[in-house]
């Protein structure tokens, strides 16, 4: 991600407005996409929204706009004939930061991911739970919760130092201290491990919306977590003690998938002894051997995440009502 320096003049030095809710920006794309829509009926022509309705609402909503919850930092998305990097950062009074209208900015991809980034609070919840019948009502044994940001850069859980990297479009929910977050989630045979990511208006809490649903069962962990270990032991080793060594096994990381392929969480997963389960699992799950499960980041791109968060707008009725945070 580039911190750049233009030549362009810079608006950012006028007076901050007053601040302008995020259920009041959606109706105005609502209304703008309407009118879009009814000028090209029957015109034979495409109509697209011109560019100055998006620099108008970058500049209400963002540059001029003040709100204690909000970062001074402010993203713009270069488009993508050009080869340098695809966004970068200014401050909020940044007398160098692209004019609005600099061509080089794609203007509509710049207020959607500065949406993301500052008018919504998120909360990861991660649960263990069962299901007595493939028809019926998950059973929630444990459930814990985490306030998470959103970021355009992502790095690696699996390889901590390593340098950060741009990952736009993906957005990434980072739980960098995941191994102290998570360290009671225990899975055992016969339960599911669940992650849901809800996103709540910051100036109407009432608005929510699940925008990640994913759940994976102990027996698919716990698969792919022997095959990895088994991939990664010395083979001379085990031969030799008689299968008696057990080396200490690093956490192995797996991938969630979201409805539809849409987005993915990661999980570490490590095997536990029973005793440490023990008090963690239910009665069911004590039989075989448990896993720590412990999530330490979840991805989606900047489009999924718009379009969930139109259609509770605009339909909430359609769309899916929280599971794992239902009645929080």
């Amino acid at each position: 991600m580039e911190k750049e320096h233009t030549s362009e003049a810079s608006t950012s030095h006028q007076p901050a407005m007053k601040i302008a809710a995020f259920s009041d920006m959606l109706q105005e794309i609502v209304e703008n996409d309407c009118a879009i829509e009814k000028e090209n009926q029957g015109s034979g022509f495409i109509s697209v929204t011109p560019i100055v309705f998006w620099t108008q609402l970058f500049a209400k909503y963002f540059l001029h706009s003040t709100c204690d919850t909000h970062d001074d930092l402010l993203f713009y998305v270069k488009k993508r004939d050009d080869h340098s990097d695809e966004v970068v950062v200014h401050r909020q009074e940044s007398q160098t930061s692209p004019g609005l209208g600099d061509p080089v900015i794609d203007w509509h991809e710049t207020v959607f991911l500065n949406m993301v980034l500052h008018q919504l609070d998120y909360t990861l919840w991660m649960a263990i739970c069962s299901k007595e019948t493939a028809e019926s009502r998950l059973i929630i044994h444990k459930r814990k919760s985490m306030k998470v940001y959103p970021s355009p850069s992502h790095h690696q859980m699996a390889r901590k130092g390593e340098t950060t990297k741009l990952t736009y479009p993906n957005i990434f929910f980072t739980i960098d201290n995941f191994e102290e977050e998570w360290s009671d989630m225990y899975l055992g045979e016969n339960q599911k491990t669940c992650v849901e990511l809800v996103a709540n208006d910051k100036t109407k809490p009432s608005f929510r919306c699940v925008l990640f649903f994913g759940a994976i069962d102990h027996n698919q962990v716990n698969d792919v977590y022997n095959e990895r270990v088994a991939r990664n032991t010395n083979d001379w080793v085990q031969k030799w003690s008689f299968g008696l060594l057990k080396p200490q096994q690093e956490p192995v990381f797996l991938r969630m998938k979201g409805p539809n392929g849409c987005g993915y969480a990661e999980m570490a997963i490590q095997s536990v002894s029973r005793n440490d389960a023990r008090g963690h699992t239910s009665a069911r799950a004590s039989t075989a051997e448990s896993l720590r499960t412990q999530l330490t980041y979840l991805s989606q791109p900047w489009q999924d995440i718009v379009l969930k968060l139109m259609q509770q707008f605009e339909k909430p009725r359609d769309v899916r009502a929280p599971i794992l945070a239902r009645g929080s």
